[in-house]
């Protein structure tokens, strides 16, 4: 199915009157190549999988802010699965370390952005924390040199170091869910950047050596045609720029690469934010940015150009209030059909398209995976 012909709708109800069905156009898709497995579906006809929120609401309200037990929960099955790996693999990430090449390209530019991770948390400030920090992104360089290093890794290391922390750092009377060295809650979190990085159902083809993170800017697409269609006053607004695309890129890249770890958002709503991802996915990503541009609307068409961009990010960083922010995201009408199996058709037919019009593209022709670069219009074989 061509990409042009999925569509969206949305119907603004008249005074007195429900909202109508908000649809992504592909729940006839779904429904001829899955009815036969008997999902259950909500009243718009769209599958009631995982999408459903059952779970994740369940989950978000028993782990709070200060759950001693949230780590062990995002490596468990069922979220990350980092544990299931790790035990595993007993010896690799210390083989991994002591194979690393600290004088490599990756190695010299993870030096030069540790001192600039959470600089001002206690945990970073001197030299122990920040080795540490290194010693982990420096492992994985050399466990995937296809990926390296990339700018956003180290904020989605040094939050989940802080994480750890609280999970398992604690000692005494604290509710410390288990208290592990140094070394474990490293190799810990080593696990999960990988389940991360790797693992196409979170941001696997988000990093990418050279900065051609042809997945990334496939999924911008997506999102920008999302926006387009449910939010058509927010799209219009950021694409009647010269700049349009530089501002759409610079926005969502900047959340999604270190998943709103690098001063997106408040520490609760980020933490709140990462329950629902390491659950649910990257389809999270789509809901949490939706939810974003309806919550400051407002502010987004009162600014101009690439000031959108600080505008934005300043508010985003003011939300205190997370449940306001979930709540939009996963209830929303309008966002209803923004599924994780929507979201997989609409990516396919992406890379559908891109195989069809780019022929020559030797990526495409074998895993349907290319370096199109939708801001400059062409497509760069990897």
């Amino acid at each position: 199915m061509p990409l042009e012909e999925v569509e969206l709708c949305r119907s603004t109800p008249n005074e007195g009157e429900e909202l109508q069905e908000v649809d992504l156009g592909i729940t006839k898709k779904i429904n001829e190549e899955e009815d036969d497995v008997g999902f259950k579906r909500d009243r718009f006809g769209n599958p009631l999988l995982e999408e459903d929120f059952q779970e994740l609401q369940s989950y978000l309200q028993k782990y709070n802010y200060t759950h001693p037990n949230r780590l062990d929960r995002w490596q468990g099955p069922g979220c990350l699965g980092s544990a299931t790996l790790r035990e595993q693999n007993p010896n690799a990430y210390k083989m991994y370390l002591r194979q690393a090449n600290p004088d490599s390209e990756a190695g010299k530019a993870i030096r030069t952005d540790r001192d600039r991770t959470y600089p001002k948390n206690p945990l970073f400030e001197g030299e122990a924390g920040q080795k540490r920090l290194e010693d982990i992104l420096l492992a994985y360089s050399h466990r995937n040199p296809d990926v390296g290093y990339c700018q956003g890794m180290n904020s989605i290391v040094g939050f989940l170091m802080l994480m750890a922390e609280a999970s398992w750092g604690c000692t005494g009377t604290d509710g410390c869910a288990e208290k592990l060295s140094a070394d474990e809650k490293d190799e810990r979190v080593f696990w999960m950047l990988v389940m991360i990085v790797e693992q196409n159902k979170f941001n696997a083809g988000y990093y990418t050596k050279g900065g051609l993170m042809a997945e990334l800017e496939v999924d911008i697409g997506i999102l920008k045609k999302l926006t387009k269609k449910l939010l058509p006053k927010v799209y219009q607004h950021m694409n009647r720029f010269e700049r349009g695309s530089a501002v759409w890129h610079a926005l969502i890249s900047g959340w999604w690469i270190p998943i709103f770890t690098h001063d997106a958002l408040p520490s609760e709503a980020l933490v709140k934010v990462w329950d629902a991802y390491v659950l649910e996915g990257r389809v999270i990503l789509f809901r949490i940015a939706l939810a974003m541009f309806q919550m400051f609307e407002d502010d987004i068409l009162s600014v101009q150009d690439i000031h959108i961009v600080t505008n934005l990010r300043s508010n985003c960083r003011r939300l205190y209030n997370c449940g306001e922010l979930l709540q939009v995201a996963f209830y929303a009408p309008e966002f209803k059909a923004v599924t994780e199996r929507a979201i997989a058709i609409l990516r396919s037919d992406v890379k559908d398209r891109h195989a069809r019009q780019f022929p020559e593209c030797l990526r495409c022709k074998t895993s349907r995976v290319c370096g199109y670069n939708e801001i400059a219009n062409a497509c760069t074989v990897m």
